[in-house]
């Protein structure tokens, strides 16, 4: 017999052992804007996302990026995590609502400590956002650790 390690199970297999608490909600929802914020945070690694997600005026999803790039690592490739969890969370809508629902998701501030370990700490950061959309409890945000990474981002980035 083979044990298998938690930190070993994909992303969306965890992700959806926590989405099942807010499936009621999701299927309620009235596709009116809901927005979210949240952080991922794992030892030294960092990411933060706040997202405003709505129905789509024309029938297609989209991404918007509404936030300036010098809060994100210049050599990480931020919206890749980010469309990942879009789309899990896309196929999670459809679902639950239909496959003719389309949605817009702002991504209305994003940061990141110089530690951060790639794409998928976005990623992480992303789920945790639209879970937050629908559970204002979980997760727990720090807006203080936030601003005060931002802060010392923009401090490394004038040094340089």
């Amino acid at each position: 017999m083979e044990q298998i390690n938690k930190e070993s199970l994909s992303l969306g297999t965890f992700i959806t052992s926590h989405f099942h608490k807010i499936m009621d909600k999701i299927i309620v929802w009235d596709l009116k804007a809901v927005s979210g914020q949240a952080m991922y945070r794992k030892h030294h690694r960092y990411a933060h996302l706040e997202i405003k997600m709505y129905i789509s005026e024309d029938n297609n999803n989209c991404v918007i990026y509404n936030f300036p790039t010098e809060n994100i690592h210049p050599q990480i490739d931020y919206k890749k995590g980010i469309k990942e969890s879009l789309n899990f969370f896309l196929k999670l809508i459809s679902v639950l609502k239909g496959p003719d629902i389309f949605l817009t998701f702002e991504i209305n501030d994003a940061s990141y400590n110089n530690e951060t370990g790639g794409s998928q700490d976005y990623e992480w950061a992303t789920l945790y956002t639209l879970y937050n959309c629908f559970d204002n409890d979980f997760p727990k945000y720090d807006k203080e650790y936030v601003e005060r990474v931002k802060k010392d981002n923009l401090k490394s980035a004038s040094n340089e």
